[in-house]
């Protein structure tokens, strides 16, 4: 999971979001050319209010 602007409220967060999956997807395509083993990825974007926080009370996860 990633997020952008969450911290720091940027105006190109959704920009900066797309570009990275961009650049994921194209790293995943050269490493098949390479590979016996396909790889396959989904990803998915959202744009809204968030919530985050720590669960959990014997082992602590952080989520968003």
């Amino acid at each position: 999971m990633v997020t952008a602007g969450v911290q720091d409220n940027r105006k190109d967060h959704a920009e900066v979001i797309i570009e990275m999956a961009l650049r994921k997807l194209s790293r995943v395509k050269a490493l098949n050319g390479e590979a016996d083993f396909p790889m396959h990825i989904r990803m998915g974007v959202h744009s809204g209010p968030v919530v985050a926080g720590i669960i959990g009370s014997h082992r602590f996860l952080y989520d968003v």
